[in-house]
């Protein structure tokens, strides 16, 4: 329901990209009412250079628990 592009600017890439099912999301509730999806622009969040910390090490826990053993 939101579209989203990834367009390569440069050979080297970083970063990190998250899409979510919308089964997983769907455990939060009904889907099509969530504020990202009434509104295109809501679609892709644009961090600060102060937010690249959290979000950096949110992203590597996150990466953790995909390559780890959790079930």
């Amino acid at each position: 329901m939101v579209l989203y592009l990834w367009e390569r600017i440069t050979e080297e890439q970083t970063g990190y990209i998250c899409i979510f099912t919308e089964t997983f999301l769907s455990r939060q509730g009904e889907v099509k009412t969530f504020p990202v999806f009434q509104q295109i622009e809501l679609g892709a969040l644009m961090r600060s250079e102060t937010d690249v910390p959290f979000f950096r090490n949110l992203f590597m826990r996150m990466e953790d628990e995909l390559v780890g053993s959790y079930a």
